[in-house]
């Protein structure tokens, strides 16, 4: 099976200015992403695999192609805006490309501890089941505890339950880490999304399911390199 790796990374983000080409531990976010994407093809059966990077910078793609991905085309504008889709982007690219794919899989920069061995895992779980596949972790807390707040600031919970102050009587619940999503074109075109009814989960530890959206975020990341460089570091 072939397969299209796509990182999508545009210039702009409101959170952290320039968000994909800061640096953790002596390499941008994208150029994390671009070296697990291509030791991952490298691994794979086959030579119709491709790595991508969308983006709508110059620089950007410079860098992307300094770390063995492609850049053979720039975003429009209109799918470089805060409300632009991921899979809108990625319907884009794969229209803009002429080869034929089996799994187009999608790896976001900021999730810089995705490992090698995730992205495979997810691989095999879709050659498997031939369903979309879809990157979670488990919650930090039990999602009994989840509420929602009115005007007054009186909360109201989401998950009403007896017991829930008990953590040991709940069960483990999880939500999307982010990381990346997988599926084939055809899944893609006829649901508009990876989120079908079939997708599957691939769980992904939690030490490894850090989402870069704020400047804390981004600051916890590189404390996390800095003490356990046997998990955080990029190596390949």
């Amino acid at each position: 099976m072939d397969y299209l790796l796509i990182i999508p990374a545009r210039q702009d983000s409101k959170g952290i200015l320039n968000k994909n080409l800061q640096s953790l531990d002596g390499l941008s976010l994208v150029g994390r992403a671009c070296i697990t994407a291509v030791t991952v093809i490298n691994i794979l059966y086959g030579k119709g695999h491709r790595v991508i990077c969308s983006t709508d910078s110059p620089e950007i793609a410079d860098v992307a192609l300094i770390h063995g991905a492609e850049a053979p085309f720039l975003r429009p504008a209109e799918l470089a805006s805060d409300t632009s889709s991921t899979i809108s982007v990625i319907q884009h690219a794969l229209r803009k490309l002429p080869d034929s794919f089996d799994g187009v899989l999608t790896l976001q920069a900021t999730s810089p501890f995705t490992a090698v061995s995730d992205v495979l895992k997810a691989i095999h779980l879709f050659e498997t089941c031939g369903d979309p596949v879809v990157a979670v972790c488990e919650n930090e807390h039990p999602v009994e505890w989840s509420m929602r707040l009115d005007a007054e600031q009186h909360f109201k919970w989401l998950f009403p339950w007896a017991n829930a102050h008990q953590r040991q009587l709940t069960s483990p619940s999880y939500r999307l880490s982010g990381a990346f999503y997988l599926a084939s074109p055809k899944q893609i075109e006829a649901n508009g999304t990876y989120f079908s009814s079939a997708a599957r989960a691939l769980v992904v530890p939690h030490e490894r399911s850090l989402d870069i959206d704020t400047p804390f975020d981004l600051e916890l990341a590189r404390l996390l390199v800095k003490s356990d460089p046997s998990i955080y570091k990029q190596t390949s």
